[in-house]
């Protein structure tokens, strides 16, 4: 079961993006016929070397986390270096982000470059178990390399808000009109890139592979409760197209953000956890 998760995280995003390849080709074929076409190849090859070499180093600025290597107070490094042996995996490098926000996300386009990034809120306010619990959520993804999938979604998200953002600023220019509304537009269609590209399900399938490797499914149930009401009290200042890669979802739900609200309800997935909600 595990190992069919394997294939479809990460065979959806190589269809997605060669669906968005042979796109561009028919495009460049219809605007200028074989020119177009060649044209077209070199743009499909850079938006793919793009994304897979480089689609998780646009955020790493906005995280403002620093790396934690040698001694570290938490017993972290040691843990997961086991944890990681034990799933079969390269052991991820570990960072910290300066927020009090108990929250945790990964990146990589594969288990090698892969990286972990806990706040400093997550080591602060929950238990040592909690915090293994969280960790392990973060190996699991990594091993089923939903990390590439949601890399993939989020870098093409990350275009299409980009380009919402310089559209605004050109109307601001050009009209002076101060509403942001090339980024209302075209937040839903970065929105349905993401959901097409990795879908509910990883989560779930994340939640299950954590919980029994915990051989605790109630621990993993009360850490995402945990991680949901601290979230909805005070949510992250992070970008919309990184939301997705957290374990839960960091934003606020008003403005162009409700539109990236990808993970599934905290319900459904304690409910599928432990067979009811509330715990």
């Amino acid at each position: 079961m595990i190992y069919g998760g394997f294939m479809r995280s990460s065979s959806k995003p190589w269809l997605f993006l060669s669906l968005l390849s042979l796109a561009l080709l028919v495009a460049g074929h219809f605007v200028a016929d074989r020119q177009g076409v060649l044209f077209a190849v070199v743009i499909a090859l850079s938006i793919n070397c793009l994304i897979y070499f480089y689609g998780d180093w646009r955020w790493l600025p906005s995280l403002k986390a620093h790396r934690l290597e040698g001694y570290d107070s938490w017993g972290l490094l040691p843990w997961v270096h086991e944890r990681s042996r034990k799933l079969d995996i390269h052991t991820p490098q570990l960072f910290v982000i300066p927020y009090s926000t108990p929250q945790a996300l990964s990146m990589g386009r594969n288990p090698r470059s892969s990286k972990i990034f806990l706040t400093e809120g997550l080591m602060e306010k929950l238990s040592p178990e909690e915090v293994h619990a969280v960790v392990l959520y973060q190996l699991c993804s990594i091993r089923r390399l939903d990390t590439f999938a949601f890399t993939v979604a989020g870098a093409l998200a990350d275009a299409l808000m980009s380009t919402a953002a310089f559209l605004d600023w050109l109307l601001r220019w050009i009209i002076g009109n101060e509403k942001k509304l090339m980024t209302w537009l075209i937040s839903p269609l970065a929105s349905l890139v993401v959901h097409f590209a990795i879908g509910q399900r990883n989560y779930f399938l994340i939640d299950r592979m954590a919980a029994e490797q915990l051989r605790d499914s109630e621990l993993m149930a009360r850490v995402l409760w945990k991680l949901e009401s601290y979230s909805r009290t005070s949510p992250l200042p992070v970008p919309e197209s990184l939301a997705h890669q957290f374990i839960v979802n960091p934003l606020t739900t008003q403005g162009s953000a409700q539109y990236f609200q990808i993970q599934p309800n905290i319900r459904q997935r304690i409910e599928r956890l432990v067979g009811h909600y509330p715990l």
